[in-house]
Formats: structure tokens, C-alpha cells, sequence
């Protein structure tokens, strides 16, 4: 996503001054493929840490948590400072009334009478010194109740205080997907800063080969292909899957009208790959679309060629008796 968006706003003003936008956009995306089949979490990749954005962002953060820890160190001298403040403000206490308070402490509990003493009888004082006994050899009563073990109605995955305290496991963190979209981001963030760039077009392949439905990466890689070697866009443009005749879109057409454009351009009208490719560029597009490349074909005397590709448009054999009759009308036969 930040690849990307450095690449919306070099598109939306594409000067000179703004290709270190370009340049961080490629090392995001080399990052991403770096990245494939690791974990979402850990260091950051060298890709990242070394772009401009993110050394001001660290330097932020640095800032930030200084001021911080010097705020903390503020707040803790002012607190030690007012506890000194109490501590010397407080009233000593008065030296009589300390003693008065240890003398009542020490006081012991009064002496029992002779005379009770006397009058108690012989089992009650045994019982006594009998409970006495008893009472010091009573066990003392634990401070903490043991821990019950877990019943029936216990809750799966919560403590029962026996192994390791219940806790639950620690899950394994996600893995990056290895995926195209990377590759064809970078194709085209390296095209923009080099037409002619040989790892562009090599990125580009990997995507046809991760990817070979991938409209973009055909039309893409052709483009800039034209420029040095236009039949080899053909090459490319032949490459792509395209689905039986029924079932082609206006995408697919736009491939087939590509190779078509090119090899008329170039006047390859024995290559095998023109009728196929007129044949489905016809179905979708309709008649009038090729009616340019059918004048030219007549004047060059490529009549069978232009048999096979209207019976091919029309689903129907050459042998058909309405074909004939209208190849006689323009007399291909």
C-alpha cells in the first residue's frame, strides 16, 4: 500500500524532482518480495529502514521519547521534593505522653484473688491446665485453602493450577503470501524510471508465469516492447491463454486487435497467428472492425486467407452454400 501510494502521487505530478518518490516506491516493493514466506512480525527489512520517510520517523520517535523521560525525571524530583517538605513541616510528639503510653502498655492484666484461687476446685483446675495442652498442640489452620481440582463443569482452556498455570498456547505468527501483485507494482514503478529497463521486462515475465490471465502484465511488457522491437510484442501478446471463441470478453479482444494492428502494420500476412487472431477479434468486435484489414488483404490477393477468416467469424464452413455465393460476389473464389 505505501508503494503504491508514492506511485499515485509521482502520476499526479510526474517531474524530475519527485523520482525519489519512484525509487522508495521500488525498495517498498522489493521489500514486500523480500518479505514472502516470513512472518508479519519482526525486523524491519533494510528496503524500509533505509528510506528517508523512515529516518525521520525514527528520529520523531527518538525526540519524542526524550522529552518524555525528561518529564518523568521533573515529576519524580518535584515529589521528592514535597515529601522533604512534610517530612521537615511535621510536629515532633510530646515526650510525656510517649511515656505515659509505654507504661500502659506494659501493664500486665490484675493478679487473681487468693481467695477465688483458693475456692477453685481440683478438676477444673487439671481441665485447665488440661486445655492448655490441648490448645498448644492444636495445628494451626492454613492461611490459603488448597485448590480444588477441576470438576466436570471446569471451563476448557482456563486455569486449574496444575501444569503450567493454564496458560493457552502461543499461535505461530501469519506468513506473508507470495504473490504476483508485488512483481507487476515493481514492473511498472521501474518503467517509469527507465522505459528501456531490462529488469522491468524481466518482472514482467515473472508475472505471466505467476499469473498468465493477468490482462495488464501482456499489455504492459508489449508497450514497452514497441518501442525497441515491436514484432517481439507480438511474441508476448501470443503468449496469453485466451479462452474459446464463445467465451472471449472485450479484454481478450484487446490482445487480439493487438496482434492483428501489428502484423498488418508490418505486412506479415502469411504468419500463421493472423487468421486465428482476426477470427476472434471479429467475433467480439463485429464485422466493421476488421473491414480496414479486409480492404488491404483483397488488394494484396490474400483470398484464402480471407475465406477462412469470414467462415471462421461466422461459425461456418468454407464449403457453406451462402459463403460461396458471397465469396464468388467478391471473387475470392
Amino acid at each position: 500500500m505505501l508503494g503504491l501510494a508514492f506511485m499515485a502521487e509521482y502520476d499526479s505530478e510526474p517531474t524530475k524532482d519527485k523520482k525519489v518518490l519512484l525509487e522508495d516506491a521500488c525498495l517498498c516493493f522489493r521489500a514486500s518480495i523480500t518479505l514472502e514466506n516470513k512472518p508479519v512480525v519482526g525486523t524491519p527489512p533494510v528496503e524500509l529502514t533505509n528510506q528517508k520517510w523512515w529516518r525521520d520517523w525514527k528520529m520523531d520517535e527518538s525526540l519524542k521519547a526524550q522529552q518524555q523521560h525528561q518529564q518523568q525525571q521533573q515529576q519524580q524530583q518535584q515529589q521528592q521534593q514535597a515529601l522533604k517538605g512534610a517530612a521537615s513541616a511535621a510536629p515532633a510528639p510530646p515526650k510525656g505522653g510517649a511515656a505515659r503510653g509505654r507504661a500502659t502498655a506494659t501493664k500486665g492484666p490484675a493478679a487473681a484473688s487468693p481467695q477465688k484461687a483458693a475456692n477453685a476446685p481440683r478438676g477444673a483446675a487439671a481441665a485447665a491446665r488440661g486445655g492448655r495442652g490441648r490448645a498448644a498442640a492444636k495445628p494451626m489452620t492454613p492461611s490459603r485453602q488448597p485448590e480444588k481440582p477441576a470438576g466436570k463443569d471446569a471451563v476448557p482452556g482456563t486455569s486449574t493450577g496444575t501444569g503450567q498455570g493454564g496458560k493457552s498456547p502461543t499461535l505461530p505468527p501469519a506468513i506473508n503470501p507470495v504473490s504476483f501483485a508485488y512483481r507487476l507494482a515493481l514492473a511498472r514503478a521501474l518503467s517509469r524510471l527507465d522505459e528501456l529497463s531490462a529488469e522491468a521486462q524481466n518482472y514482467y515475465n515473472e508475472v505471466i508465469k505467476m499469473a498468465p490471465g493477468v490482462h495488464d502484465a501482456y499489455m504492459e511488457l508489449a508497450d514497452l516492447l514497441l518501442k525497441t522491437n515491436p514484432l517481439q510484442a507480438v511474441d508476448v501478446y501470443s503468449k496469453f491463454p485466451l479462452k474459446p471463441l464463445n467465451s472471449q470478453t472485450y479484454d481478450d479482444a484487446f490482445i487480439t486487435g493487438e496482434i492483428v494492428r501489428l502484423l498488418m502494420k508490418y505486412e506479415k500476412y502469411d504468419d500463421k497467428r493472423l487468421a486465428p487472431n482476426l477470427i476472434a477479434y471479429g467475433r467480439v468486435m463485429g464485422l466493421a472492425s476488421i473491414d480496414n484489414y479486409v480492404n488491404t488483404l483483397d488488394r494484396k490477393m490474400k483470398n484464402e486467407l480471407l475465406m477462412k477468416v469470414y467462415a471462421g467469424i461466422h461459425d461456418k464452413s468454407i464449403e457453406d452454400t451462402e459463403l460461396q455465393a458471397f465469396f464468388t460476389f467478391k471473387h475470392w473464389i
